[in-house]
């Protein structure tokens, strides 16, 4: 396949499911949005616990892989550390 083909897949890729085309911070973002959505919305079920975090982010979404779970929780743990609810 030539230079400009792969282009082509690559854009079709990008557009059909839903890559961005710069790939760097999403995961970052995608963490921080869930983190923050859970904690605004359920403020009483977060503390400064990871472990207690953990266990509610795996009850509360459906997030499929412990290390994302674990991510999550660990920024709600940060986030709730450094901003008073």
């Amino acid at each position: 396949m030539s230079g400009t083909g792969l282009l082509i897949v690559h854009k079709l890729l990008i557009h059909y499911l839903g890559f961005p085309e710069h790939m760097g911070n999403i995961r970052q973002t995608y963490i921080k949005r869930v983190a923050i959505e859970l904690v605004d919305k359920y403020p009483e079920q977060f503390t400064e616990d990871f472990q207690h975090n953990k266990l509610q982010v795996g009850r509360m979404t459906d997030v499929q892989t412990i290390k994302m779970r674990n991510r999550i929780a660990g920024y709600i743990t940060r986030y709730r550390k450094k901003v008073v609810i």
